[in-house]
């Protein structure tokens, strides 16, 4: 069986075909590199938060007036805080690891409690 004859039009074709995949390539890498600084930053905010997480109890020595309520209420923003940053950590990994699927947006972070000192 012959091949067929390589003319003009279709080395330009099959040139026009290899760029478009180069251009594939180099999309994918950039956005592999983009997802992760994100997982990177997500998993250094849930480190930062489970350094500062630390039921202390504090608020019972130093007989704060209703202090147990203000620590409950700011341990459980700051797991929920680390909750989400686990989160997004880990769909920014897999999105490293699969930069041709589509991402989808960030959820809000938690919402802050009203908390009044006075």
């Amino acid at each position: 069986m012959r091949f067929p004859r390589m003319t003009t039009r279709r080395w330009m074709t099959v040139i026009a075909l290899a760029a478009v995949l180069i251009a594939a390539e180099e999309r994918l890498r950039s956005l592999r590199a983009s997802y992760i600084l994100l997982r990177d930053e997500h998993k250094q905010e849930e480190e930062m938060l489970r350094l500062a997480w630390r039921p202390s109890g504090l608020s019972k020595s130093l007989d704060i007036p209703g202090g147990d309520d203000l620590e409950a209420t700011l341990n459980r923003y700051v797991k929920s805080l680390m909750e989400h940053h686990s989160a997004l950590r880990k769909k920014y990994e897999y999105a490293a690891s699969h930069p041709w699927w589509a991402v989808t947006p960030d959820p809000p972070a938690p919402a802050a409690p009203g908390i009044s000192l006075y």
